[in-house]
């Protein structure tokens, strides 16, 4: 990963001055952020969400399609010498296995063994699943990958449980199911799902939302932050659950979740950019507003939905890939949201 130059920062001021400049209008803004309610209101109500979709059709991950191979990641994380991802390159707690990363990671080399079926590289995705079943311990048929370190930003005493690990390990195991079906993962797969609705009173990550819905916390704190990225990816997990038991409770629990989405999205999309979360006035950094791209394409992909796909090609409008690439040394492509 580069060392982030001026391009970078001017980047991220632009994200910044903007934050600012919309928390100053936010008042006025009212009309606008009812007229934009009223619109992903009205796509939820008129839409119907089977997920009638075949496994063999969501193996990709889409959310992390803007990585083309894994070594386009490979610079910007490390991994030991058992060949396991366990933190990022500039991440101050790197001294720890942070089991967010092995997710992260494995779900960039599946969609690279789908492009290769290379062997070597289905080895290296089983070696991040494998940490993911060591790390992690069930309690009451619960599977908790707990993070292992204090975050002050978020008042986060460890250990504790982030609803954006717990999914990934979740899109881990759904495709560790689709490997080896005759496997140990079902209770894995089950037990990350289900983990995701343990109430925070309970040291879990399930509340409500601001709207009084369905919401699962990234960061469970006390005042909760709702951060907007690790929710989708919440989504997401669970629809992939429903497509591969077909059990109806979690067809709802995944309609109950982008209900959620659409009743607070318009606190979050507010001009060009996306909100990071609602307890903080600022903007996703460059490396989310890429992400966001790439996951209203996801949920596009899972429910048919139109109204994400046009998100996704609007986020891709405002987004600056040139400078995205540049931070990750990847070579640069233009990014089209086909039709």
């Amino acid at each position: 990963m580069r060392k982030k130059n001026f391009k970078y920062y001017s980047n991220t001021l632009l994200l910044k001055a903007n934050a600012l400049k919309h928390r100053l209008l936010y008042t006025f803004k009212a009309g606008e952020r009812k007229n934009q309610a009223l619109k992903y209101q009205d796509a939820f109500e008129k839409h119907t969400f089977n997920f009638d979709i075949r496994t063999n059709d969501i193996k990709y991950f889409q959310t992390y399609g803007y990585f083309k191979k894994v070594a386009d990641l490979e610079k910007a994380v490390l991994i030991n010498e058992k060949g396991v991802c366990y933190s990022s390159v500039g991440s101050p707690y790197k001294k720890h296995f942070n089991p967010l990363f092995p997710s992260y990671y494995g779900l960039v080399v599946y969609n690279e063994y789908l492009n290769t079926k290379s062997t070597e590289t289905l080895d290296i995705f089983w070696k991040q699943v494998n940490a993911l079943k060591e790390y992690g311990h069930f309690k009451d048929q619960l599977f908790y990958l707990p993070i292992p370190f204090d975050y002050p930003d978020f008042g986060l005493k460890a250990p504790w449980m982030a609803g954006i690990t717990q999914a990934l390990a979740a899109s881990m195991f759904f495709r560790a199911r689709l490997l080896m079906p005759d496997g140990d993962f079902q209770k894995y797969h089950k037990g990350c799902i289900d983990s995701l609705y343990l109430n925070t009173v309970d040291n879990g990550i399930f509340c409500k939302s601001p709207e009084g819905k369905d919401w699962i916390e990234e960061y469970p704190s006390h005042q909760p932050s709702y951060v907007l990225n690790g929710f989708i990816f919440c989504i997401i997990a669970v629809i992939e659950y429903f497509i591969i038991s077909q059990e109806q409770t979690y067809k709802t629990k995944a309609i109950r979740l982008i209900e959620t989405l659409m009743a607070s999205l318009h606190e979050y999309k507010i001009g060009k950019f996306w909100r990071y979360d609602r307890k903080h006035w600022k903007f996703s950094n460059l490396e989310y507003q890429a992400l966001h791209v790439f996951q209203f394409l996801h949920l596009y992909k899972l429910t048919n939905l139109d109204l994400f796909k046009e998100i996704s090609k609007d986020s891709n409008k405002h987004m600056n890939w040139n400078n995205f690439f540049y931070f990750y040394q990847m070579p640069k492509r233009n990014i089209k949201i086909s039709d």
